[in-house]
């Protein structure tokens, strides 16, 4: 009798890993560029599918880091759609100084320290107006917010010899500019090349303008407001409206106790900043700036973004931002450490490209060239672009 036995196979079973179905060198790599102008905005379809085994403890989450090898901690702002497509882009916001330019230049006095900017919304132009003391003429150049190559000079305007000589300027929803200059307000309709009389008398019959300076223009709901600081009386403000898209103009009121630095339409009224009486809000053009309601203090130069942000900054480097239209302002960290005697005096400012400009003279000191005219820019964004892989294959 024999033994009998069986026979039984045996082994290891080891599946092989196949390799990505597309991925490449081409595909594996990235580019990053920037703090540049521009809005952040998704740079195509590159869809990315991601498998992993196991159980996860927490979502994936893509983000993206300032240009120039800043770590991963120096992230600005990370953004997303609502929609889950990884379209995650990186933006520096306002507390980061992102270039500067000079757009006129001077050797001393207030040469072109009378000046306004703003912004045509299709184009992203911007737009500056500056007077030449040496003759009293307002001359327009517009200013690319990619390169800051300022054109060369527009028409002027001719100053017909008032004393109200402080240009102001004001986007029409057309896109038509208006400008307010010695009594007269002046269209145009392409960026400054050439100007029309839009209205030879726009202020009521007998109105003195001889002691009007630093003036304000603003479009809101329909109406015009404008805002024009007395030079002989201090903090006195002669307050203006208009239905009739700045043709004629109404008085409202002489108001005192108030300095006017700069005037936003807001989806909850006009702001009115205010150096010396706290910011206040008008429903419209002709609510009396005595009978406005002051809301929370911020006496800085302001401008506003496209989706209702409010940025005010004090030309020393501190700055705040209000995401309720000017309710209330937070403070931030410093953007400029320009010391303990600034020379920066911020005159206006406007919001293009994803970025903020602030239109300033200099002054305090001959060597630095007073009445010098020139854009400081802050914020930006960066971007980074990835490869695809379409997906993993096991």
């Amino acid at each position: 009798m024999g033994d009998r036995h069986t026979r039984m196979p045996g082994g290891v079973l080891i599946p092989a890993r196949l390799s990505p179905a597309t991925f490449s060198e081409a595909k594996s790599s990235y580019t990053q560029a920037g703090p540049r102008p521009g809005t952040a905005e998704p740079e195509g379809g590159t869809p990315l599918r991601v498998q992993a085994s196991g159980g996860q403890s927490v979502a994936l989450e893509t983000v993206t880091i300032r240009g120039g090898h800043p770590g991963k901690l120096a992230v600005g702002y990370r953004a997303a759609t609502e929609t889950l497509n990884t379209d995650y882009r990186g933006w520096d916001p306002p507390p980061r100084v992102t270039g500067y330019r000079a757009i006129e230049w001077s050797t001393g006095g207030d040469t072109f320290l009378r000046s306004d900017i703003v912004t045509i919304p299709s184009t992203q132009t911007l737009l500056v107006a500056r007077r030449d003391s040496s003759d009293g003429k307002v001359t327009t150049r517009t200013v690319d917010p990619v390169s800051l190559v300022p054109s060369a000079l527009g028409a002027e305007s001719v100053d017909p010899g008032d004393d109200w000589n402080w240009p102001a300027m004001c986007v029409l929803p057309d896109e038509r500019v208006l400008l307010a200059h010695g009594g007269v307000i002046y269209v145009t309709e392409d960026l400054g090349e050439s100007w029309a009389v839009w209205s030879s008398h726009p202020l009521p019959s007998g109105t003195s303008t001889t002691n009007y300076g630093r003036t304000r223009m603003v479009f809101h709901e329909g109406q015009i407001l404008m805002l024009v600081q007395d030079t002989a009386t201090a903090d006195m403000v002669h307050q203006y409206a208009s239905d009739t898209r700045g043709v004629s103009f109404q008085h409202i009121e002489t108001a005192t106790g108030i300095g006017i630095v700069s005037a936003l339409s807001t989806a909850a009224g006009i702001l009115v900043v205010c150096d010396s009486a706290g910011t206040l809000r008008l429903e419209h053009a002709s609510v009396a700036l005595s009978a406005a309601p002051s809301v929370a203090h911020t006496n800085d130069v302001a401008w506003q973004e496209p989706d209702g942000l409010l940025w005010s900054w004090d030309g020393t480097g501190a700055y705040h931002h209000s995401k309720d239209d000017g309710d209330t302002w937070i403070a931030s960290v410093v953007a400029l450490p320009l010391g303990a005697a600034p020379r920066l005096d911020a005159l206006s400012a406007a919001h293009a490209a994803g970025r903020a400009f602030i239109l300033h003279g200099c002054t305090g000191g001959a060597a630095a060239r007073d009445g010098t005219l020139s854009i400081l820019v802050l914020g930006g964004w960066s971007s980074v672009t990835m490869g695809t892989t379409d997906a993993w294959e096991y």
